[in-house]
């Protein structure tokens, strides 16, 4: 720091005689005054006094006055020093350009008098100083615009609504991230891919009377109005706002869930309501039927079945089973039907209830089922259960009256706690899931609403009681479970039913039927893209003896080494696959391995789409599978062919 009140100048020059005339000049005009008589000297003593400004002459002997300018320029420390050069050296204007090139501020010819040179120094440190002053308020300026565009930005980013500024035509101007979310984006750079905030809108009624109010009034709101997500679902939202000159200003506020909430506590209300009403009809119409059936069941065994009268009985008979089966169903619903509970697998259910499924439906709709390849138990009573199949199957039949695909899915899920909020009444845990889906005719949201209310029914008078899927949803709930349902008009239909997982070992009772396992081991490379199907694959196969080799596709098979290959006995793979087909993979391994076997695994490819091989039809069950594969290892596959059934 100088206390020099016209600033401290650094004299360079390496001629004595003009070293000590500036000084002189400048001490008498009140600067203060640091000589140095080489270019090393100057950079150091500039770097550690800090002039106000460094009096440089051009010819220096060690460095010369422009590389000096230049080393000044590029440090940090000494970079806003101003320089002024000073030299008789410049006499042609390349000079001249050169210094003001490596950042030179001014300069001056020799021989220059005590006057001028006072007042050009003087003149340049006013400017720099104005430059600083002005520099130092744009700063300071600019520090406060960003600390305000912060608070502002913290109260747009991190507001639990989203806000937008769209002009006359909807088209985004500016939004925040919350109203990206709301719409299914990450932030709001998906928004302003979209461009306008038009197309949110499910209902174009409903746009036209949000943008006229808009158009009409300064101050808009609120307004509730649906719109539409990135993926299609539908969201209620809220909308208040204000026009502007340019366009218009808004809040939106996402009221789904309280919309959700509202609509289910008047669900609930109504359900507990019919529930007791049906559950007190039930038991007493029990009451009745039991004498109905009791009595009807003793004249039954009493007269001849080919008389007149034993024929009228046993259509009393009929009738009054069918009614003990309404009173089931009502039971159900209620939730007060007793329970016989046991742990049980759902594989081993859905897999004994498909053929009796299978015959319920029809021929004209084709049974998939995807299975778990572990256990996926849940305690429940089986009998119940088993009406859930048969009602959901029902429901999917009725849903495909020209045919289609019903699909029965198990597996054992995590569901975490943000899972678990994108779900009413389902609790993070572990679930046992069955899913049930068709290819039918689909729902549309207002059926969706009352799809699980008693006695409601879009079918003709006469077809149907109404209490099908009421009865599956009062199963599904006093079995501790969650039932849920995604449809689209012409789209299908799917129930995801979550089962709490029960710990223990299911009932031995569903013994599957013995596979004839041979002796001697083999060695199995299974290739399937799909890692579930993979899993049960490989899981069936280890548990009878086979090795397993195992490839997630057909890349995966052909990196396999030699050795590996030569030791593989049979490729089961799937036929259709990413890269390569399962025929295109048996093709090029058997270049390398030709006396591998194959067997094929398909839910597309008919029974004679391969000749060189047998086929495995999906869906199968491990039986099933170990059957095959046993077949294949032991006859020539160009002949086999497996049976597959869904028995």
């Amino acid at each position: 720091m100088n206390n020099h009140r016209g600033g401290v100048v650094l004299n360079v020059d390496d001629s004595d005689e003009r070293l000590h005339f500036r000084t002189a000049v400048l001490e008498d005009a009140g600067f203060g005054v640091i000589e140095a008589r080489t270019g090393t000297q100057a950079l150091m003593l500039a770097s550690d006094a800090q002039p106000s400004l460094v009096l440089l002459d051009v010819m220096l002997p060690d460095v010369d006055g422009l590389e000096v300018c230049r080393r000044l320029k590029a440090d940090p420390a000494t970079r806003a020093i101003p320089v002024l050069h000073v030299s008789a050296a410049f006499q042609d204007e390349e000079h001249w350009v050169e210094g003001l090139r490596v950042g030179s501020d001014g300069y001056l010819r020799e021989p220059v008098g005590p006057e001028v040179l006072r007042e050009v120094i003087r003149t340049l440190l006013r400017r720099v100083e104005a430059e600083a002053t002005a520099r130092r308020a744009r700063q300071e300026a600019e520090v406060a615009l960003r600390a305000s565009e912060r608070r502002y930005r913290g109260i747009v980013e991190y507001a639990p609504y989203g806000i937008c500024h769209t002009a006359l035509d909807g088209r985004f101007l500016a939004a925040n991230d919350a109203l990206g979310r709301i719409l299914g984006y990450e932030s709001a750079a998906g928004l302003m891919t979209v461009g306008s905030v038009l197309p949110f809108y499910a209902d174009p009624n409903e746009r036209l009377m949000v943008t006229a109010r808009f158009e009409r009034e300064r101050i808009v709101g609120p307004l509730e109005v649906d719109w539409k997500r990135r993926d299609d679902q539908r969201i209620r939202v809220r909308i208040s706002g204000r026009r502007i000159d340019e366009g218009f200003e808004a809040f939106i506020e996402d009221v789904t869930e309280r919309q959700r909430l509202e609509d289910q506590l008047r669900q609930a209300h109504k359900l507990e309501a019919i529930g007791r009403l049906a559950g007190g009809v039930a038991h007493d119409f029990n009451n009745a039927l039991t004498i109905i059936l009791g009595f009807a069941d003793m004249l039954a065994m009493q007269i001849s079945p080919d008389k007149p009268m034993g024929r009228d009985v046993a259509e009393i008979l009929r009738a009054a089973e069918h009614a003990a089966g309404l009173t089931s169903q009502l039971l159900a619903f209620s939730r007060q039907q007793p329970l016989d509970l046991t742990i049980i697998d759902l594989n081993r259910l859905v897999r004994d209830a498909c053929g009796m499924v299978q015959r319920l439906i029809g021929e004209t709709i084709r049974v998939q089922t995807v299975m778990a390849a572990e256990v996926c138990p849940l305690k429940a009573d089986q009998a119940q259960l088993q009406q859930v199949l048969v009602n959901l199957a029902v429901n999917a039949r009725d849903a495909m009256p020209d045919g289609g695909t019903l699909i029965f899915e198990t597996g054992t899920v995590t569901v975490d706690a943000q899972s678990a909020s994108a779900r009413e009444g389902l609790e993070p845990g572990r679930y046992a899931r069955l899913s049930v889906s068709d290819t039918g005719v689909g729902i549309d949201e207002e059926t969706k609403r009352h799809i699980f209310d008693p006695f409601f029914t879009t079918k003709e008078v006469g077809k149907g009681t109404g209490l099908g899927l009421a009865t599956v949803y009062g199963i599904v709930k006093q079995s501790g479970g969650s039932i849920f349902v995604d449809s689209t008009v012409n789209g299908g239909t799917r129930f995801d039913l979550y089962f709490p997982e029960a710990a223990g070992a299911p009932d031995a009772a569903l013994d599957r039927a013995a596979v004839d396992v041979p002796s001697a081991s083999a060695t199995v490379l299974v290739v399937e893209d799909e890692p579930g199907v993979r899993a049960l694959a490989i899981t069936a196969l280890i548990r009878h003896g086979y090795r397993v080799v195992e490839a997630e596709g057909s890349r995966e098979a052909l990196m396999l080494p030699d050795e590996v290959i030569n030791s593989v006995e049979l490729l089961l793979t799937d036929v259709v696959m990413p890269f390569m087909s399962g025929r295109a993979l048996a093709k090029r391994l058997r270049q390398r391995r030709p006396g591998i076997r194959v067997l094929y695994m398909s839910g597309y490819a008919g029974e004679g789409a391969v000749r060189d091989g047998s086929m495995l039809r999906k869906p199968f069950a491990p039986p099933a599978l170990i059957a095959a594969v046993n077949a294949s290892l032991r006859e020539d596959p160009q002949i086999i062919r497996i049976p597959i059934s869904l028995d």
